[in-house]
């Protein structure tokens, strides 16, 4: 967005084309030019009171749509027309003004592209000389607040413990190979040869909940970790 004394610095707005209007009309105030915002206009005879208008055409994408750093927000530019009517031949026109302004300016950009047939003809009046400029907004996507902090922080002091015992199947044999896995607290082990495993850092006198999986297993299970070894029973038959 332009920066000029008196103007706020580019920053992320609510209402982004509304501020762009606005930039515009206060940059072609401070090279000079009285201008008013909406679409072109044809005159009777074309020689009436001389009048500068402004109108966006389209928001186009930035060459960097996303801020970097700020994955939350989004570059745009606004595109505007700016026509002047009713200045006679031989007469300086407001138009060589704004060009003489955007020259000098690293925000304002001049478009040097024609305005098409088919932009005169939605706006419906008849083609004149006109100057397009980009004026660049960022965006920024509103993110909820955070929840206010109305207590002091509790730390639950429950003991933890290792967690032991053995997956058996069908007449108590062992189930060796198998993964057990706490994953509320992130341990794991794979039982042996005896299907024992073990599991460090479990919650004492707290129910944990335990995943079984491999050889076509996976169960569920809740148990409390105790000072004696705990035993998982799979009712399946190993092929």
């Amino acid at each position: 967005m332009y920066q000029a004394p008196g103007l706020a610095p580019l920053a992320c707005v609510a209402n982004p084309v509304a501020e762009a209007n606005a930039t515009v009309l206060s940059w072609l105030a401070q090279a000079g030019v009285s201008a008013s915002l909406g679409p072109p206009r044809d005159s009777d005879d074309g020689r009436g009171s001389p009048e500068v208008r402004l109108w966006p055409l389209a928001l186009l994408p930035d060459q960097a749509l996303r801020t970097m750093g700020q994955p939350d927000s989004v570059r745009l530019r606004v595109r505007y027309l700016i026509t002047s009517d009713g200045w006679g031949p031989g007469t300086d026109t407001p138009l060589d003004v704004v060009l003489d302004a955007v020259v000098g300016d690293t925000t304002v950009h001049l478009a040097l592209e024609p305005v098409a047939a088919e932009t005169w003809r939605a706006l419906g009046v008849r083609p004149r000389a006109a100057v397009q400029v980009d004026v660049p907004v960022h965006i920024a996507r509103k993110r909820p607040a955070p929840p206010l902090v109305r207590g002091p922080l509790q730390l639950d002091g429950a003991p933890l413990v290792r967690l032991h015992g053995r997956v058996l199947g069908p007449g108590d044999v062992p189930v060796p190979g198998v993964r057990v896995r706490a994953p509320d607290v992130g341990a794991s082990a794979e039982t042996d040869r005896h299907g024992g495993f073990a599991l460090a850092g479990v919650p004492a006198a707290v129910p944990t909940r335990l995943l079984i999986t491999g050889k076509g297993l996976h169960l569920t299970a809740e148990v409390v970790a105790t000072a004696q070894p705990v035993d998982l029973h799979c009712d399946f038959e190993e092929v």
